[in-house]
């Protein structure tokens, strides 16, 4: 998305929100990986790229490969997630245009049938739950934990400083992470009732929720719940603001 931004003119601050750290045990997910290599599961959903490479980590431990995926079906959220499958030897059946668990339970169809779910610890339950009410049952396996990152920095300095025109979240953990570890909605202006020019931007409804959540207003929504539908999101906002 830096590369995205920075080709389209933009002056980027990167500033991590979050780390990517292992769980406290890795069982869940190793059984899990033995299952769908049982064929327990009639369909795997990536909800990110995280989610792929700490899988294929732990498929590479018990020295198993691509062959432990079967016949299973292999869902991925958004384009980059699918590239990084697709780099590890699987083509992803279903990669919805826009990510909503709706999006995804209609892209499936109905149950039933066991669905495997690797993914960040203390992610949304609506997906979970949409894919239940259309018959499946879903089986969420802890794949990695989000940590606040470290607020010391250049880049945190800059943006508690106000000289930035865009804040963007591209997860529910990194908005939580900003306004506990960076600076809260209130200190920059960016507050429901905030007066300030500068804008708020989600790369989708679910991230939204979660930074609405802690008290951000939000801007900009992308269509596409991509990097590349981020960065689109905020070119069409700039040409009319």
């Amino acid at each position: 998305m830096v590369t995205q931004l920075c080709d389209l003119g933009a002056q980027v601050i990167l500033l991590p929100a979050v780390t990517i750290e292992d769980p406290v045990s890795w069982q869940p997910l190793d059984m899990a990986i033995r299952r769908l290599s049982e064929g327990l599961y009639s369909w795997v959903i990536f909800t990110s790229a995280n989610a792929v490479t700490k899988s294929f980590e732990r498929l590479d431990e018990q020295k198993l490969d691509t062959r432990a995926f079967g016949r299973v079906k292999v869902a991925a959220v958004g384009s980059v997630t699918s590239e990084v499958l697709a780099a590890r030897g699987i083509r992803a059946d279903v990669v919805p245009d826009a990510f909503t668990g709706e999006d995804m339970a209609a892209e499936l169809g109905r149950g039933p049938g066991r669905i495997l779910i690797p993914r960040a610890s203390g992610a949304p339950r609506s997906l979970l739950d949409v894919l239940e009410l259309a018959g499946w049952i879903p089986e969420e396996v802890v794949a990695y934990v989000t940590v606040p990152a470290s607020p010391d920095s250049v880049a945190a300095r800059t943006v508690k400083a106000g000289r930035f025109d865009v804040l963007t979240f591209t997860s529910g953990s990194t908005a939580r992470s900003f306004a506990e570890a960076v600076a809260s909605p209130g200190e920059l202006g960016l507050s429901a009732d905030g007066a300030s020019a500068r804008a708020v931007a989600c790369i989708g409804p679910r991230t939204a929720e979660a930074a609405l959540a802690v008290g951000f207003r939000v801007d900009i929504v992308a269509a596409e719940h991509t990097s590349r539908g981020l960065a689109t999101a905020l070119v069409e906002h700039l040409k009319h603001s």
